[in-house]
Parts: C-alpha cells; structure tokens; sequence
C-alpha cells in the first residue's frame, strides 16, 4: 500500500519543504504539506490517514516551526497518533534548536550543518526504503494480548495474569508477542542475554512504533535501570523486587494489580481515541469543554506542593473520618506514610463540615511552631492539628495524650487531631494505656493505583487535556499522590499548557521524559543532604547508605518510608549503631540540614523519609547509583556459588548440578557454570562479574583442570584471592588422579573426598554420596 508523507513546517523553512518534496517525488513517495491540525485528520485530499493508508509526518524543526502557531499545535496531535500507530513520525531538525520533551523520543534527521543547496544525496540516503515497512495499524478489539517472556517465575505470574477478567486480558502462548509484553526480570535472564537479542529487539520496535508496551517485572535484586527498557515503570510498584516480598502472594498481587491498570488504559485507549477524537471535533463542530478556556491554571490543578483541590479524591474511610471530627471529645490520631495525604484529608474533612471553618495545623517540624504547640494542654478553641508529631520529645508528646484524655472527659467540642508516621497511634498509646478508648485511629495504607488514576482523571478534566499513557503515571509513582501531582505536572509543562484548553488536547509523551526532569531536581535538592548522611560513619562506612537504600524499598524493610530496627538487633544494621553511637538524642539539633529530610528516634530505633519527594527520589534510585551519589564504593556483593571445571569434565558437572537442582528450584542458592553464558556474550566479562559475586566457589579438579590455562591464569587466581580477603570459601572436588597436591596453593583446601580417592575411583553409589556431601556443604553455608 503506498505512504504517504505529510509535510508541516513553517513558511519560514519553505525551502527545505521544497526540497523534502522533490526527494520524495523523485523516489516514488505520494507527498502533501500540513499546515494545522483540522487538515493533518480531515482534509479531503487526507482522507482515512492512519487507517486505510499509512502516513509519515514530517515535521521540519526550527525556532520558526514552535514560533508558528499553526505547527506548534499539530505535533501534540501526531504524537498521540504515532502512539496509537495511526502514524510515524520522522521530525528532521534543518536549525539548531531545543526541542520539549514529547519531540525528544524520537529519533530525528539532522540536518543543521547542511543547507538545502548541499543536503540533497543525505535526504535521499534517509528518506529512501522508508515507505517500505510501514505496516497498516491494527484496530483492534476485545481483551489485550498479554506476553509473558519465558524465566523465572513466568509460569507463577501467567497463572495469576489469567486470574484478570477474560474481556480485559488474553494471555498470549507460545512466543511472546501482544499489546503488552511482560519481562520478569532476574540475573538469569540478564545473563541468557535476552536484552540484547533479536527477539527482545522486535518488542521494543513495536514499543517505538506504539504497538507494544513492554513491562519489566522485578523477580530478584537486578540492576536494571541501564538495560533497553526505555522508562517502563517496572513491577511491583516501588521496585521492591517479589524476593523481598514477606509475602510472595502480595507482591504478584500487585504485579497483578499494576497490570490491570495499563491493560484498562490501553483498551481504553484503543475503544474511544479520545485524545485524537476531541481535536476532530473541533473541525466539526462545537465541543463541549471540561472547564472553560483558561479557567485553571496548571499550578492550580496538579499542585507540586499544598493541598490539592481540584484533584482531592476521597479515601475509603473519608466518611468515618468526618464523623469522627463531628463527634464531641474524641482525639483522633491519622497516622500513614509520607506524601499519602494526611494533611489533605484532613482539610477537605473540615470543608465537608463547614465549609468556612480552616483547621489550625502546627509542624512538630518547624521551631516556630513549638512554643504554640507546648501551650495547647492550656486549652484551644476549634480544631487543631500537631502534624509530625512523632519529632516532638517524648515529655511533649505525653502531655498532647493527656490533653486528649481531659477534651474526652469533658466531651469538648474543640478537638485536636495528631499525624504522624506509621505506628504513631500505637507509640501514644503506649504513653498512656487508658487512653485507647477515648481516640480515633486512622491509619491510611499505601495509594491504591486506581485512586491515584482517579486524581489524574479530574486534573485531567480540569485542563481539558488527556494523558495518554495515565497507567505509567500511577505505577511510577508508587503510591504517592504527591509524586503523581508532580509528574502529571511535568508532562502538561512539557506541552507548554499552562492554563485549561478550549479544546480537548492529548499529552501523548510516556512518563519518562516527566521522570528524568524530577529526578535532576530532586538530585540537586537532596544530593547535598544524603551526602552529609552517608558520611555519618565515616569515608569508608556503608551502613547509613544501606539504611537510605532500605528507605527506598531496596530491602525488605522501608516500603512505608521507614526503617525499624530492635535495640537487640542493631548489630545486624551497622549503620543505627553509628548513629546510636554519634547521636544518641537524635540528629534534629545537631545536622539540622539531614533533620529537614529525614528523621532518627533513637528509642525505638527507627529513620524515616520526612519528605515524599525524597522518598520517591529514593525509590527511583538503584542501589548503585545511590552509592555513586554520595560519594561512596559500593562493597561486592557475594550471593553465587561459581563451579570451576575443564570442558571435558562437564558430564561431572552435570551430576553434581543435579544434586544442586532442589535448593536452586527453592532459591536457596544461586549456582553458576559458564553454561549460562549465551551467544554473543562478552564471556570474559561474563566470568568476571560471576568471580566478584562468588561466594562459594567448587572446584571440579582433574588433570583437564590443572592443564588449563584460562582456569590457572584467570578464574584459580581470582578466586584465591577472594578466599584470602575472607570473601569466598573454596571447596575441590577431586574428578581424578592428577597433580592436585602438588600445587600448594591448592593442596592447602581441604578435597570433599575426604579418603583422598578421585571420584573415577568409586563405585556410582559413592560418587553420589560424595557429590550429596557437596551440596549439604552449600545448604549449610
């Protein structure tokens, strides 16, 4: 079928128009300019665009194509097409300039250093072949295709994927292939190679196309950030990998959960249109607008800070909440982790009771607040709430419990309502036991991903504009309704809307682009405090850089921003023991810079994020780039058994990864073989890293072995040199007879065959025994 390819540039660049048309004529390319967006949809000559006939946009970059408002407004409209596959685009940059974010994705012809004089043989060499393999977009209907690459854990989630409503999700079988594309990712399957292969290189075409979406699933601690993924929010939300899960069950939950919601958006998506279709009818005719042209502007809507209005969705126990602030003399207590709300929640209860009335909310944070906050068990009127209650000392916070006790007694129609982070209710009843009967607990658990796309939906409203990709919105910000406010901040930013449209306008970018803008803010306004933290335990010290990668999900503690710990355990956290050491009373006083962002309570011993924004800046971090942020070496880390073994042994090998077999199926050991190395590795690369991350190392020594010279040049020395450090415990196996003793760095192990007999010199029966000895030796280490 023949492309088409539409021109839009502005009067300015109407020679390179010139140019671009006679190179496509000559080429045998149907060729026709576009100059706003009723003609790139509904011009005669356009006809059925992106459904009977495939179309190439291309759009002619310069400060004169964003100055004309005819082309600055046709690109949003082609990008949300190029998303849906209605069309490609090939922009082509002939003046130097800056391009927003949403132009960014693409891949661009430059042409800045040509003039139209000279870049006739460059335009042919990128315009030809390209109507070629423009595939007509498939409109499809029904459940979304999902696949599911084959590694670990694939079956578990397939069955858990199946669990979602047949009209919603098809699970695909056999290669994987579909609207959506589900990696579970794990070190097996970095290593097989997979994201690098031709396989993986076809997802991430139909990716680019808009065709495909591929969805990283974090099965195991993997550094990810760096392979081919482009900004896919990875699953379970937060990056909390499914091994750090207490429970396996609620982390493929979520993994369920956040699939449902991209797999509602996309079917969304794919049945309405809406973000092409509410610009068609602009040309048709009247539309009818979610607000009026210029009604709200975008700080208004999508608040980086404050309490949002226009977006405020109500939490599930919102009702209880009001009654309980109408209810005479009772204390409430609204505790939850940071950026979820609590403040929020509050105000709009009070507005539902009266709209006139305001709250009057003291910050156990801010000092000023502190002498007000001494002075209210002398008694206040209205209603006052002490947020982060949990910094106040704890003298302060038992006469707060006190006064809640005499307003209950009294049956006070003033009330005082205590935030604070998770366990705060528990922490103040524990100050005064009687006083459980005479307050209120809220506790408000994590986000749920469907509140945070309800709050897009009304910013959405509220601008009249329409995220294309909302799903990625809600999963990247893991929970945080402030996080979503920022992010849904930046992508309207990146369109350069600043006030509510006349008409319906698409934001068709992914959340990628929103991602890299917050997280260099957010570098520059945390990098200098984290530094200052980490460096508490010195130059070399790693364990208050361990405690923030805690804080951001990296380990099994931390999800809720915080970090625990018993005084009985502090020997396993090296780092509350520096800073039970060095601030025994709390750091607030001392390094008030690290206490705007981050809390320490010596007893009980707990770090918590303060600041949301910190908190999801943590959360995006991986653990290495957090040690590159501040400063510090990252110490190896040891988690894999390495055999060493000669090819011609491999039959040895694998008898003994039989035996090995169960505690691998159960995750008990992580074994590896250079038979995990696939084709077109950098195999030397390969064994390096496996070398660094032994912890155990099994040598299946023979005379083979011994003749290596990669064995004695490379893999022997490096091993022996982590077993001197202390890193790696060394265990031979002797295969048969060979030279083994007379090699001293060697002989000083102790062989597994204890009576010094090779394996080739026993019967079957003590072969396997021996073999069994081995992997009881793993298990026990």
């Amino acid at each position: 079928m023949p492309v088409t390819f539409l021109l839009s540039a502005a009067p300015e660049d109407s020679a390179w128009v010139s140019l671009i048309t006679d190179v496509l004529d000559e080429l045998g390319y149907r060729s026709q300019r576009v100059t706003s967006v009723g003609e790139l949809a509904l011009n005669p000559g356009l006809d059925g665009i992106g459904a009977a006939a495939p179309a190439i946009l291309v759009p002619v970059l310069s400060p004169a194509f964003f100055a004309d408002p005819h082309t600055r407004d046709s690109w949003p409209v082609a990008d949300a097409m190029a998303g849906r596959g209605r069309l490609r685009l090939l922009p082509m940059m002939v003046t130097r300039t800056t391009l927003p974010p949403p132009l960014r994705d693409y891949k661009y012809v430059d042409l800045t250093m040509l003039t139209p004089s000279t870049a006739l043989e460059p335009l042919r060499a990128a315009l030809r072949g390209l109507g070629d393999d423009t595939a007509e977009p498939a409109r499809r209907t029904g459940p979304v295709r999902v696949g599911i690459v084959h590694g670990r854990m694939a079956n578990r989630l397939r069955s858990a994927i199946r669990t979602l409503p047949e009209d919603l999700v098809q699970v695909a079988s056999g290669h994987p292939a579909g609207e959506v594309v589900v990696v579970p990712l794990s070190r097996d399957l970095v290593a097989s190679g997979y994201p690098g292969s031709a396989a993986f290189g076809r997802a991430a075409a139909r990716q680019a196309a808009g065709l495909t979406m591929i969805v990283p699933v974090l099965c195991e601690p993997v550094e990810w950030e760096h392979l081919p993924f482009t900004h896919a929010p990875a699953l379970p939300r937060g990056g909390k990998p499914l091994s750090h899960w207490d429970s396996l069950d609620d982390g493929i939950r979520s993994v369920v959960e956040g699939l449902r919601l991209i797999c509602e958006g996309l079917q969304r998506n794919r049945q309405s249109l809406r973000a092409f279709d509410g610009l068609l009818e602009q040309e048709r005719g009247p539309v009818e607008s979610a607000a009026p042209a210029g009604r709200y502007g975008l700080d208004e809507v999508f608040k980086r800070n404050g309490t949002p209005t226009l977006t405020f969705v109500e939490p599930p126990d919102f009702a209880r909440f009001v009654s309980a602030l109408r209810a005479p003399g009772r204390g409430i207590v609204l505790e939850g982790p940071s950026g979820i709300g609590k403040t929020t929640l509050l105000q709009r209860a009070i507005e539902n009771l009266d709209a006139k009335r305001r709250p009057l909310v003291l910050s156990g944070r801010r000092r000023a607040d502190r002498p007000r906050i001494e002075e209210l068990a002398d008694g206040h009127h209205g209603t006052v709430a002490v947020d982060d209650v949990h910094r106040l000392p704890a003298s302060l916070r038992a006469d707060l419990v006190d006064y809640l006790k005499l307003l209950a007694d009294e049956e006070s129609e003033h009330k005082l309502v205590l935030i604070g982070i998770p366990g705060t209710g528990e922490s103040l009843i524990e100050l005064a036991h009687d006083v459980a009967t005479r307050v209120d607990v809220f506790r408000l658990p994590a986000v749920r991903d469907a509140t945070i796309d309800e709050m897009i939906r009304k910013g959405e409203q509220a601008l009249n504009v329409e995220f294309a990709h909302r799903a990625q919105i809600a999963l990247a910000a893991a929970g945080s309704l402030l996080t979503a406010q920022m992010l849904c901040w930046e992508l309207v930013a990146g369109y350069r809307i600043e006030r509510t449209r006349a008409v319906r306008t698409p934001i068709g970018t992914d959340v990628g682009a929103a991602l890299t803008e917050v997280l260099r803010a957010c570098e520059l306004k945390y990098g200098p405090a984290l530094r200052r933290f980490a460096a508490f335990d010195g130059s070399t010290g790693t364990g208050c850089t361990e405690l923030l990668a805690a804080l951001g999900g990296r380990g099994r503690t931390g999800a809720d921003g915080v970090v625990r710990v018993e005084r009985s355990d502090r020997s396993l956290w090296p780092g509350f023991a520096t800073l039970a050491d060095r601030f025994p009373h709390g750091f607030a006083d001392d390094e008030p810079d690290v206490a705007n962002h981050l809390h320490y309570e010596p007893n009980p011993g707990y770090l918590t994020a303060e600041d949301p924004q910190l908190l999801f800046y943590l959360r995006r971090l991986s653990v290495e780039r957090l040690y590159e942020t501040v400063g510090k070496r990252r110490p190896r880390v040891r988690d894999q058994v390495f055999i060493s073994y000669s090819h011609a042994d491999q039959p040895w090998l694998e008898r003994l990864e039989r035996h090995l077999r169960p505690f691998v199926r159960d995750r008990t050991i992580d074994v590896w073989s250079d038979r995990r190395i696939a084709a077109g590795d950098r195999w030397r690369d390969e064994i390096s890293t496996a070398l660094d991350h032994a912890t155990v190392a099994i040598l299946l020594v023979s005379s083979s072995f011994l003749a290596s010279e990669f064995i004695a040049g490379t893999e022997l020395p490096a091993l022996l040199n982590s077993a001197e450090a202390g890193g790696c415990r060394i265990i031979p196996v002797i295969v048969n007879p060979c030279m083994y003793e007379y090699v001293p760095e060697l002989a000083e192990f102790q062989a597994v065959n204890t009576d010094g007999r090779p394996l080739t010199g026993m019967s079957e029966h003590e072969q396997d025994e021996v073999l069994v000895r081995v992997a009881k030796q793993l298990k026990g280490a």
